[in-house]
């Protein structure tokens, strides 16, 4: 069966799609839905994906591609509600961005695999603000990874690796700066030191 929909508030497990236009077919034998194309609007962000999501048998989960072409933190935060739920984070950054990722597996976070590049813009976080932010990102046995963290800051950037293990909330971070001083920093000019 072919069919063009237009959707309010779709979703797939806790994954939150928003407001979703696709042009699709849908496979009984295997029940297998075959996304040939796919235009999203969450609150904020532009999105579009292709791909497949399987319903039973061999071929039960998702093999998707997706690329926003303008999101917010916030939103990406609430749409992939099934990686984040559990994240506390001691404070939330919010940042613009465009990414592109596949999203692979099962519809449980144990069986799920990401990956995708992040290029944001805007990034604020605890008072701080920088121009830019890439960074990589994986999800795989249940452990997210943010590699190559860059933030553009005044004349000089801030590098980090960030693992969580979603079992535990074990939280690792690995990082540096290079060309930063503290009158760069919000926090320190507010000192007035």
């Amino acid at each position: 069966f072919d069919f063009n929909a237009d959707w309010s508030n779709f979703s797939v497990v806790d994954l939150h799609f928003g407001k979703v236009k696709a042009d699709f077919s849908l496979g009984l034998e295997q029940l297998v839905l075959d996304i040939r194309s796919l235009e999203g609007v969450y609150n904020k962000s532009n999105y579009n994906a292709s791909g497949s999501l399987g319903f039973d048998g061999p071929l039960e989960g998702m093999d998707l591609k997706i690329n926003f072409s303008n999101s917010t933190f916030s939103d990406a935060r609430k749409m992939l509600n099934l990686v984040f739920k559990n994240i506390k984070f001691p404070v939330d950054p919010e940042f613009n961005f465009s990414s592109s990722y596949t999203v692979k597996g099962g519809y449980d976070l144990a069986s799920l695999k990401v990956e995708g590049q992040v290029n944001g813009t805007e990034l604020k976080i605890s008072g701080e603000e920088a121009e830019k932010i890439s960074l990589k990102l994986s999800l795989n046995n249940n452990l997210l990874n943010l590699n190559q963290i860059k933030i553009s800051k005044s004349r000089g950037e801030l590098n980090a690796n960030v693992n969580i293990n979603l079992n535990n909330d074990f939280i690792e971070l690995h990082g540096g700066t290079q060309g930063l001083r503290l009158r760069d920093f919000n926090f320190y000019r507010r000192l007035s030191l």
